[in-house]
């Protein structure tokens, strides 16, 4: 029989039961879940369209987060994801933090980024999706000159192609 005392009443004993039991049934109905997430979603989004307040209550709630406080977020994902991927270009070796980037070794990082419906920059999305995807293997760590010149050169870093050519001596 469940818990008729309303939550803010209850002890933090109650309330950790309760919260154990919806994690129990969430593990248990995922599809029910991801339904109602979708639903809900579905609600926000036609009400985010259509209502000028609500819009602007999440602007605003946006806004209150601090520069400061969403760079210090976007900072410990991409320290999570360079410390599964490692801290250094996986062609040239460049350890500089400051150059490193994230490259799709498909090449399909703006398909990637479409997917995700990321607008801008978005970076902390991509690595907030790599996270959730348990770090696959289609990523990795690239300086910002191997990332743009494989993407300007096929695919092949120029790096690659320059260890492959011959030394002559004149």
């Amino acid at each position: 029989m469940p818990n008729q005392t309303p939550y803010a009443f209850r002890t933090e004993e109650q309330k950790e039961a309760c919260r154990e039991a919806t994690r129990r049934w969430r593990a248990a109905h995922p599809e029910k879940v991801e339904e109602y997430n979708k639903q809900t979603q579905k609600r926000r989004n036609e009400k985010y369209r259509t209502d000028e307040a609500y819009r602007e209550k999440c602007k605003e709630r946006s806004r209150a987060v601090m520069p400061a406080v969403q760079r210090e977020q976007r900072k410990k994902l991409k320290e999570i994801v360079f410390g599964h991927y490692g801290k250094r270009c996986a062609c040239c070796g460049e350890a500089e933090e400051f150059f490193l980037t994230l490259g799709h070794v498909n090449q399909d990082g703006a398909a990637h980024r479409r997917a995700l419906k990321v607008s801008g920059g978005g970076l902390s999305t991509v690595y907030r999706d790599v996270i959730r995807r348990g770090f696959p293997d289609d990523f990795r760590v690239e300086c910002y000159n191997c990332n743009c010149g494989a993407f300007r050169n096929g695919g092949v870093c120029p790096h690659v192609k320059l260890r492959q050519a011959p030394i002559s001596n004149v």
